[in-house]
Formats: structure tokens, C-alpha cells, sequence
């Protein structure tokens, strides 16, 4: 440990002037990472922790400065990789570095996307090569945008005065994500797209006075939805919030995020080839798609906060139904939370069918040589670890049990038309 320590204060007073080049900002990034590479950090390891102390608060000018002014996006995009390191669950380094420079970092990251994009976009000049880096870069500034307006609302307030809205979400309508049935395909976009909507959903956010920042919503005798408890900070939320729903009611905004949420849940076995959010890592999964729901969900469910936004929603079977799916099967804590919370302000949480409404699981199915059977894996939410294994009869969970998608229909309607059915009679 000791060692460590003067390693890190025998290479900083190495660094020669105000710009930092990109091999000392890897290692930079390197010494405060510590070997945590997470993809989701809702909070910094302990030696992580110690680094915020020690490397940020020594190097926090000349990383705002590299931000916005070195020349070539790689380079800037690391220094915000830098900065959402040391900001990351730490109020007073957010607080130090947006004072810093009066406050330029938040135009830093905001062009540090509006390259990226102008790289991304222009698909006749760029190669394909300098196409995934923009969207790399595009990552990192995004992360750090939603690590920066985290229960902040100066952060909220700048980004917002910014327009950095409008570039965040010009990222989901142009950097695309498609799926396929076997879960094996790569996406390029899919980090970027996971952190700019995770950036939205912070933006979108109200934050209270209370002691996570979080603020309690129910739904009063009017059928409306309240906030209850400690009191909102600001209302910049709900500005946000109105500004996004200008963009839902004109462009094609909320089919991209109905077809996100709906790449959910993660039906699979997390590891090598396939990527649970809660449990994915920052480089080896950035390409997997099933990153992004939870994501998307996330932003859904803050932007309901706003009556109008809600009702804009209210009739959408389709967000209806994978929402509840994801609420009901997922295995992954942030998809589960997230979904929840989303369905609860949109108003449908006790609206959601049972799987067993119109379908029936397999009589006598079990798995393998257990005991364990349909019932069990549905509350066990076994179906992504499990669902696709046969059991001695050659027979899978995903083909047996109603809450894997599996079992037999009950009156012989496809699960498609049995679905739409069930949403209209809940909903009613």
C-alpha cells in the first residue's frame, strides 16, 4: 500500500504544464480506478476513495483544463473519464471541480458529445474505426454528466442552460441499437447510448431535502401523483422534464425508448458472452445491448414525474407490457428497481397480469433432477440463469413455465394476442 502511495506522488510532479496528454491521463485513470472496473460504480472502492483525496484534488486544473482545451477528442474524453472518477459518490470533489474555471467543465462535456456525434454522423469522412471512438468518447462524457447532476441541482441548471438535453438525445435518435433472438449480437452504440440516457434520467430527476436526495411520490385520493415528505430542491426537473416532452411529441423520441426498454429483461446467463447491467464490466460488455434497459427505464421513470408526460404514456401497451415483464422476471437488480418505480408513477404497478392468467405451466415439470419446478423459478427468478437448460425429458424452463415465456396457452390464442388482450382488460 505504502508503495502504491509513493508511486502516485513520485509520477504526478512529472506532469509538465496545464495540458495533460492522453498517456498521463490513462495513468491517471488507472491509479484511481485501482483495478475497479465496474461498468455501473454507484460507489468508489475504498482505495478508489483515498485516490479522490489525494490524485483529483492535485490534478483537478489542469484536468478541466485538458478538457477543454487539448486538442483531439480522445484526449478530452479521457480527462472527463478523470473527472466523473473523482466525482463519482464524492459531493465535495462535484462541488471543487464546478467551481474550477467558473464552471467550464459542463461546456467541456457537453462538446465533447457534439464531436463525437459530428464524428459518428458523418458516415461518407469518418472511418469506421474513428466512428467507435467517437462513441467511446461520447461514453465518458455522459458518464460523467451523470455522475455531475447526481441530487446537484447546479448541475441540473448548467447542463440544462447548455442545451446538453438536446445532444443527449440526439445520441439515442442516432446512435441505433438493434437486437436479435440468439442475444449474440454486438452493438457499438450501446454504452453510449446506456450513459446518455442515464445522464437524461438524472437531468429529469427532482431531488429533495432528505437524506439520499430522493424524494417520495404516492398517489393521493385524486388519483394524482404527489410528492410526500421532505421538499424538492428545485424545479428544474420539471423544466427538464417539459423540454423532453416537447421532443416525445415530435419526433420519434418515444418509440426509440419504448424499443430500448423493450430489449429487457436480460434473459440469459451473465459472463463471457452475454452482459447483465448490475453486473457488467466498464470494457469486456460496453458492447452488449442488454446493458441498456435499465437505463432507458430509468429515464422513463422520472420523466412520469410530470402529469403530462404520464398521460402521454397512459394508452402504450407496449411500454406497458415490457415494463411489467422486466418488473416481474428480471433477475437484475437495477432492471427490477427501475422498472418498478417506473410503473408505480405511470400509475400501472397493480395493473400488471400474472403470467398465469392465460396460460398454463407445464403439469409436473421440473428441472433436471430437483425439485425445483415452474413456481419456483418464478420466484426465484430463475428463467435468465436457467431457462434455456433441458431437464431429463428434454425440456426447458423457457418451454414449460408461463413466466419464462413457456407453458401452454389457455385458450389457444397466441401469446402476442393474449398479451394485448390482458393489457386492455388491466388497464380499463
Amino acid at each position: 500500500m505504502l508503495a502504491r502511495v509513493l508511486l502516485v506522488f513520485l509520477f504526478l510532479p512529472s506532469i509538465c504544464g496545464d495540458i495533460l496528454t492522453l498517456h498521463d491521463l490513462q495513468i491517471i485513470n488507472t491509479m484511481i480506478r485501482q483495478g475497479d472496473d465496474a461498468m455501473i460504480r454507484l460507489e468508489p472502492t475504498k482505495a478508489s476513495a483515498v485516490r479522490q483525496k489525494t490524485v483529483c484534488r492535485r490534478m483537478r486544473n489542469k484536468l478541466i483544463e485538458t478538457l477543454e482545451k487539448a486538442h483531439g477528442l480522445s484526449v478530452r474524453s479521457e480527462a472527463a473519464e478523470a473527472i466523473r472518477l473523482c466525482t463519482a459518490s464524492n459531493p465535495q470533489n462535484r462541488a471543487d471541480f464546478a467551481l474550477e474555471n467558473s464552471g467550464t467543465i459542463y461546456a467541456g462535456l457537453k462538446d465533447v458529445i457534439d464531436s463525437g456525434l459530428k464524428v459518428h454522423n458523418a458516415t461518407e469522412h469518418a472511418t469506421r474505426g474513428e466512428r467507435i471512438k467517437a462513441l467511446q468518447s461520447i461514453a465518458k462524457a455522459a458518464e460523467a454528466i451523470w455522475i455531475l447532476t447526481f441530487n446537484s441541482d447546479q448541475g441540473q441548471e448548467e447542463f440544462f442552460r447548455i442545451g446538453a438535453v438536446d445532444s443527449l438525445i440526439l445520441v439515442l435518435r442516432t446512435c441505433h441499437i438493434e437486437n436479435s433472438e440468439n442475444g449474440k449480437r454486438y452493438s457499438h452504440s450501446s454504452k453510449a447510448v446506456m450513459w446518455s440516457l442515464a445522464a437524461l434520467q438524472n437531468l429529469a430527476a427532482t431531488y429533495c431535502y432528505s437524506d439520499t436526495g430522493y424524494c417520495q411520490w404516492i398517489w393521493n385520493e385524486k388519483g394524482e401523483l404527489v410528492m410526500t415528505g421532505a421538499k424538492p430542491k428545485s424545479k428544474i426537473g420539471f423544466k427538464v422534464r417539459q423540454k423532453i416532452m416537447m421532443h416525445l411529441a415530435n419526433t420519434d423520441l418515444s418509440a426509440i425508448l419504448c424499443h430500448l426498454i423493450c430489449l429487457g429483461p436480460v434473459s440469459k446467463p451473465h459472463g463471457r458472452i452475454y452482459a447483465w447491467p448490475s453486473q457488467s464490466h466498464a470494457y469486456a460488455h460496453q458492447n452488449f445491448p442488454s446493458i441498456v434497459p435499465w437505463a432507458a427505464i430509468g429515464f422513463v421513470k422520472n420523466l412520469a414525474l410530470s402529469e403530462d408526460v404520464s398521460r402521454f404514456w397512459k394508452e402504450n401497451n407496449q411500454l406497458f407490457d415490457c415494463l411489467c415483464v422486466i418488473a416481474k422476471r428480471s433477475p437484475d437488480w437495477l432492471e427490477i428497481v427501475n422498472a418498478e418505480e417506473a410503473l408505480h408513477h405511470l400509475g400501472w404497478r397493480d395493473s400488471c397480469p400474472s403470467f398465469h392468467d392465460r396460460c398454463s405451466d407445464y403439469p409436473g415439470w421440473t428441472f433436471l433432477d430437483s425439485a425445483e419446478d415452474c413456481p419456483q423459478f418464478e420466484e426465484e427468478r430463475y428463467c435468465a440463469t436457467y431457462g434455456e437448460t433441458k431437464n431429463e425429458n428434454g425440456t426447458s424452463a423457457n418451454e414449460a413455465c408461463c413466466a419464462c415465456g413457456g407453458g401452454i396457452p389457455n385458450d389457444g390464442k397466441g401469446d402476442k394476442e393474449n398479451n394485448e388482450e390482458e393489457k386492455s382488460s388491466n388497464k380499463d
